[in-house]
Order: structure tokens, then C-alpha cells, then sequence
């Protein structure tokens, strides 16, 4: 029995050691916006036993305390020597109940990026506090500082769970993960020259940049098409590595400079992460559940992608949640400005008062990117002449819409969507030719028996083509979605038609009559 007892205290202190060396070697290559010793301390503390939990605080708190000590002059000597106990202990809380509440790691995997949200919500809420109040640094305690720790721990916390969880399910995707090798590959391959562009040859705007940096995101997407949760897995650490790594930094500790473009970026892919493994999940799923029943392949690969296109629902509950959350930290960061008024810090509450709308602003542009909430209340038409949309889709390409006739509110919810999303891949894929403009003409129809929408898209003063990653998955996509809904596509040198139905005997929640009427 003290043989095992001290055999356990020997593999406790290795983990100790291990930990604190490993979180010191994964600080040296972060900065804020992409911290990766969050996605260590996730994976310690959601997938290792409880009894390791007390030397995993030990070799937390002494990486974080010897990364202080370099400022103990700076700063007191209770944030220097026991801040980093209370932070760790603060931090275990989060892990600690969703591992009651998820109680296994595939669980985890299925809802990884609630986890990963809840988990980097909460220790940025337990960075600032404990800042404050055992008199650490407190000029950051802003808004913008706020999201960028979010941001910067959710993608670390994505980078270490990813791998992880790819481990322990190696069983299960083995197979599949030596036939999508070449896909794989040719991702990697295109996320490479992308970086390569940005980096030795790209000279032009920041807009141009921006554009770029999220067009990384799309071989992620051609991943998760084909190899539902596995692929979005490994798309999502090649898109993380490829945007982090187009960040310019000195490698010590906190010397990263801001990079507005890059944070955009990085924004945009947590957004899309959390989509690509929500429905990855949903297509494996689907995939297996054909598998069992003894469907062929090929008949399995379609109900998978049709289990991508139906999961309109999911993305819907994901931006829901989304804003719950930022409602959450929203009221969070008020309290911690009343905490600070209290305290006479007034300077650090009106950065954070002044800051805070345009965050809250550019994180709803990023997330209405998953789903257009506003197609249930105003209809397609509303929500594709937005300026959001031109920005989001058409990379500040001018989008000259004509609609010719008809309310888009007479077809169902389900219909719209699936028009204004081949309408998003009929626009990127028409990007590949460099237009001035994009013109675009809309018509919505209905007969006895069906009713439909049909929009042409077209450029003005076309550049020479060049086929990009985006614009071949753009395309699949858009064959997919209109074959799914029974439509035709037409493609012409420089415009591309498609024409949606569905049946026109059931009413719409628009043409259904009020009470009292």
C-alpha cells in the first residue's frame, strides 16, 4: 500500500513538472489573442482524473508565478505569490462542473465548443477580478482587453482539446483518416500558400488582407463537407495555425503587438469553429447511423451532406446562445465596473463603459454571419441589400440588386434560407473574377401547385479568373443546396442562375391569419 501511495506521489510530481515546463514552452509561443496554455490546462483538467487535479495546481500556479516574477516590483506581493493559487483554483470551477454535467469525453466532444466558451469566459472573469483586487495590473481591465483574452483562450483551448480529443477517438476515424489524407493534404497545402501570399507577396489593403485571412477559413469547410467531425477537427487547427502564424511577434512573453487585421480574423474563426464542429458532429452522426442501417457509401455521403444543409436549426441555436453568452459577460463586466467606481478606479470604468458598444458591435457582425436572423422577421430581400451582407460576402464588391417581383415572406423560412445561402456561395464563387460590381436581379413566383424564387448573379467589367479554394468550395456547395431542394443551377461565363420551388399548398406563417381576423 506505500509502495502504490509513493508511486503516486513520484507520477503526481513528474505531472508537476511536466505541466509547469510545458505551460512555460507554450507561453513563450502565444500572445493574448492566441493563448495556447489555456488549451493545456482544458485538457489537464477536463480529461485527466480528479486525484491529479492538486499537482496539476501546483504546476500551474509555478509556471504563472515565475512568468510574475519579472514585474514583482511592480505590482504587490499577494498577486505575485498567492495570485497564482487563487487563479488556478478559480479557474479548476468551470471544468469542475461541466465534467459533472459532462461525464464523458465523448460528450465533450459533442458539445466541445460550449465548453470551450464557458471555459474562457470564466477565467478571463477571474483574471480581471483577481487583478483588482490583490493590487495586480488594472490598466487592461477594459473591454477590448476583455475579448481579446476570450478570443485568445477559446482558440487555445480549441488547439489542445482538438488533438486530444482526436487521440482518445483514434479507433473510431482511423479508417477514415487514411482515406482523407489527400484531402488533408491539399488543405494544408492551401492554407499554406495563403500564408505564404500574405506574407511574401500580399502589399495591398487592410480590407484585401481581412478578406484573405478569412478566406482560410473555407479549406476547414471542405473538410468538414466531406469527413464530418474529424475533418472539421483537423480543419480548424490548420486554419488556427495559419492565422496565428501571420501574427508578427518577438518571442518573449507578452511582446505580441496588436494586429487589428489578425483579430478580425481570429474572431471569425472561433465564430466558424464552433459552426464546422457542430455540424462535423451532425454529419459523422448521420454518416454512422447510414453505415449501421447498411446504406452504400455513396448513398451515405449524400445523407451526410444533406444532414449539412438541413442544419439550419443548429447554426440558429448557436448564435442564440452565442448572444446569451455576450449578454452574460455583458453583465459580468457591469458589475465589475461597479465594482471598480467603488473603488475609485474611474479611469479603468469609463474605458470599459466607452469600449464596450463597439465590441458588442463587431461581435454581432462576425455572428450574423452564421445565420441571417433577419430572414424570419424581413424577409430574403431585406437581408441581402444590407450592407452587412456586401461586406461580409461580397468582400466590399458593390452588389447591385433588382427584384423584379413578389414578397420573398410568402415562401417558408426553410426556402429562404436555402436561397440566400446559394446565393452567398453563387457570390463568392463569382469573386474568383475579380468584378467591379456584382448585379444581381431576384423574383419570387408562385403557381396553384408550387411557388419559388429564381435570382441571376452576374459581374460587371470581369477580371482575368483565378480558381481559388473558396470559389471551388463555394461551388460545391452550391450544386449541393440545389440538388437538396430539387433546384436547377445554370453557369455561364460571367453569371450563374438558380431556380428554388417548393410546394405551394402549404401555407407560410406570413400568409396565415391573425386571431381575430
Amino acid at each position: 500500500m506505500d509502495d502504490a501511495k509513493w508511486m503516486m506521489i513520484t507520477k503526481g510530481l513528474a505531472l508537476s513538472v511536466a505541466y509547469c515546463l510545458s505551460y512555460l514552452v507554450l507561453r513563450h509561443f502565444s500572445f493574448d489573442q492566441w493563448f495556447l496554455p489555456a488549451g493545456l490546462r482544458a485538457v489537464t483538467l477536463l480529461l485527466l482524473p480528479f486525484r491529479f487535479w492538486p499537482f496539476i495546481f501546483i504546476g500551474d500556479a509555478s509556471a504563472v508565478m515565475y512568468g510574475r516574477l519579472s514585474i514583482a516590483d511592480q505590482n504587490s506581493a499577494t498577486w505575485v505569490y498567492v495570485g497564482p493559487f487563487l487563479l488556478i483554483a478559480g479557474n479548476a470551477i468551470a471544468p469542475y462542473l461541466l465534467r459533472m454535467r459532462l461525464q464523458t469525453p465523448q460528450a465533450i466532444t459533442r458539445q466541445l465548443p460550449l465548453v470551450a466558451a464557458c471555459m474562457s469566459a470564466w477565467s478571463g472573469i477571474c483574471t480581471t477580478v483577481l487583478n483588482a483586487m490583490l493590487g495586480g495590473p488594472v490598466e487592461n481591465a477594459t473591454i477590448a482587453f476583455f475579448t481579446t483574452k476570450f478570443f485568445g483562450n477559446y482558440l487555445g483551448t480549441l488547439m489542445g482539446m482538438l488533438p486530444a480529443l482526436v487521440w482518445i477517438t483514434r479507433k473510431q476515424h482511423f479508417v477514415t483518416l487514411r482515406t482523407a489524407f489527400r484531402d488533408i493534404f491539399l488543405a494544408a497545402t492551401s492554407i499554406a500558400l495563403v500564408f505564404a501570399y500574405l506574407k511574401y507577396w500580399h502589399d495591398g489593403d487592410d480590407i484585401g488582407r481581412k478578406s484573405i485571412l478569412m478566406a482560410m477559413i473555407f479549406p476547414a469547410l471542405f473538410l468538414t463537407y466531406f469527413h464530418g467531425w474529424l475533418g472539421a477537427a483537423i480543419g480548424v487547427l490548420m486554419v488556427n495555425i495559419g492565422i496565428a502564424q501571420t501574427m508578427t511577434y518577438m518571442r518573449t512573453p507578452g511582446a505580441a503587438p496588436y494586429d487589428e487585421n489578425v483579430f478580425l480574423a481570429q474572431i471569425g474563426l472561433s465564430i466558424a469553429a464552433s459552426a464546422l464542429l457542430i455540424l462535423g458532429g451532425r454529419i459523422t452522426s448521420h454518416y454512422e447511423k447510414a453505415m449501421d442501417a447498411g446504406v452504400a457509401e455513396e448513398e451515405a455521403k449524400r445523407i451526410s451532406r444533406l444532414a449539412l444543409l438541413s442544419n439550419e436549426s443548429e447554426s440558429r441555436d448557436q448564435v442564440l446562445y452565442m448572444a446569451q453568452l455576450h449578454i452574460l459577460v455583458d453583465e459580468e463586466m457591469r458589475s465589475l465596473v461597479h465594482w471598480l467606481k467603488e473603488n475609485g478606479r474611474y479611469k479603468e470604468a469609463l474605458a470599459i463603459n466607452s469600449s464596450g458598444a463597439q465590441h458588442r458591435e463587431l461581435f454581432n457582425r462576425h455572428a450574423i454571419a452564421l445565420y441571417p436572423v433577419g430572414i424570419e422577421e424581413k424577409g430574403l430581400f431585406a437581408v441581402v441589400q444590407s450592407q452587412a451582407f456586401e461586406d461580409r460576402w461580397a468582400s466590399g464588391t458593390h452588389v447591385a440588386i433588382r427584384f423584379d417581383d413578389g414578397d420573398p415572406r410568402i415562401l417558408s423560412t426553410e426556402l429562404q434560407l436555402a436561397a440566400y445561402r446559394c446565393f452567398c456561395s453563387a457570390i463568392v464563387l463569382m469573386c474568383d473574377w475579380k468584378p467591379e460590381e456584382f448585379r444581381v436581379r431576384m423574383r419570387v413566383g408562385r403557381t396553384s401547385r408550387r411557388r419559388g424564387i429564381y435570382f441571376s448573379v452576374s459581374v460587371v467589367n470581369p477580371g482575368n479568373a483565378e480558381v481559388s479554394h473558396a470559389g471551388t468550395a463555394a461551388s460545391l456547395l452550391l450544386s449541393a443546396r440545389t440538388n437538396a431542394h430539387g433546384g436547377i443551377v445554370r453557369r455561364h461565363a460571367h453569371r450563374i442562375s438558380v431556380l428554388l420551388s417548393e410546394d405551394g399548398t402549404e401555407r407560410t406563417v406570413s400568409e396565415r391569419p391573425q386571431q381575430g381576423e
